[in-house]
């Protein structure tokens, strides 16, 4: 039995108080496995957001009770729960809020549509429509213009269609940038890294968004936008796009080339960490960062990666970022710059169109 099935039968016995047959279930995994499968149903939080993905039996395949744990100690419940919440709000509208259809919802139709970008690439809308048409998307649906009309939808969607499988994924990227804002700015682990953050946060009487590297605009912020995560925010991606230099963790290689490398920079430390005060955070970490090389800091500019066509892998659309796509992160990243990308259809998605929709799943 795969993770998640035996996940929805223990849940199933959970709530209906089986506890013989819960056992029995539990008895099918690791003890590792099991650890990690009651410390999860003891997450109520979680696991009523997971419920709500049950039916969709097709995407339980990519469920990974090995790495709960490591999610859980990323300390970003808030985002995990906002990205389980899409996963369901896009399946629902997928299968037209209808529980018969998504009950049809296989392996094979998961997988076809997991990560596929029905706005942003007209190759994806192409392999929608021959997928629809030789029926191996909804196999089970039979019905002429009920088929018509979960094509619509499917077609109709401005995102990544998320899985259980690309959660998984991409909270690996999220925890890139959770490591790189733990190390380069607080140690403080006893409460969310947003928490964590607040608590070294004070207001500042203007607001400012990075239009470049080290270059800011002033900006009226909308009456319904929180100031302190504005600023979260604006770290967060600054943790993304400098990863490489802030980590150890290396973007994908690509095919045919040179591994990529990671090593951490002193100066994109110090830029990063007077990036941080200016935008209103303040630790004894941020003020050792700052003084790591003394007077003006040149920004380097990544230079331009020529664009070459090749063929897009979907398993690249979630995840750790290939060096192509990071270059073209590393130079792009910045808020100003994120509904532009997400308004650009081409054959295949930019990095950046794939990038800003991690960010909308993840974040307000």
């Amino acid at each position: 039995y795969s993770d998640g099935e035996v996940y929805c039968r223990v849940r199933f016995c959970q709530l209906a108080e089986l506890e013989y047959l819960q056992d029995e279930w539990m008895s099918c995994l690791s003890a590792s496995k099991q650890r990690n499968l009651s410390w999860l149903l003891e997450r109520t939080s979680y696991t009523e957001r997971l419920d709500m993905l049950v039916i969709f039996q097709g995407l339980w395949v990519g469920f990974e009770l090995g790495n709960i744990r490591q999610l859980f100690a990323l300390r970003c419940d808030e985002e995990l729960q906002r990205y389980s919440s899409r996963i369901s709000e896009t399946w629902s509208k997928i299968t037209l809020y209808d529980d018969e259809i998504g009950a049809s919802v296989d392996v094979i139709t998961a997988q076809s549509l997991q990560g596929r970008a029905p706005f942003a690439s007209i190759s994806d809308r192409e392999a929608i429509i021959k997928d629809m048409d030789s029926g191996l998307l909804f196999s089970k649906v039979t019905n002429i213009r009920t088929r018509q009309r979960i094509q619509e939808e499917i077609l109709g969607l401005d995102l990544i269609i998320p899985t259980i499988k690309t959660l998984h994924e991409n909270s690996k990227l999220l925890g890139i940038g959770v490591q790189v804002i733990r190390r380069e700015l607080t140690q403080d682990r006893s409460g969310s890294l947003f928490e964590s953050l607040c608590s070294m946060w004070s207001p500042q009487a203007s607001c400012f968004l990075e239009t470049q590297e080290g270059i800011f605009a002033s900006a009226i912020a909308p009456n319904d936008v929180d100031p302190a995560y504005l600023a979260y925010f604006l770290v967060f991606i600054a943790a993304l796009r400098k990863f490489a230099k802030l980590g150890d963790d290396p973007p994908q290689r690509d095919v045919r080339s040179v591994p990529a490398q990671a090593r951490i920079e002193p100066v994109d430390q110090t830029l990063f960490a007077r990036r941080a005060k200016f935008l209103g955070y303040n630790s004894r970490q941020i003020q050792e960062n700052c003084n790591l090389i003394n007077g003006h800091l040149p920004v380097a500019h990544s230079p331009l990666t020529p664009y070459r066509k090749r063929k897009q892998d979907l398993r690249a659309r979630c995840g750790r970022p290939h060096s192509y796509a990071y270059a073209e992160i590393e130079r792009n990243l910045f808020i100003t710059n994120l509904a532009r990308a997400r308004r650009d259809p081409s054959r295949t998605p930019s990095a950046m169109f794939i990038l800003q929709d991690f960010l909308r799943a993840f974040f307000r």
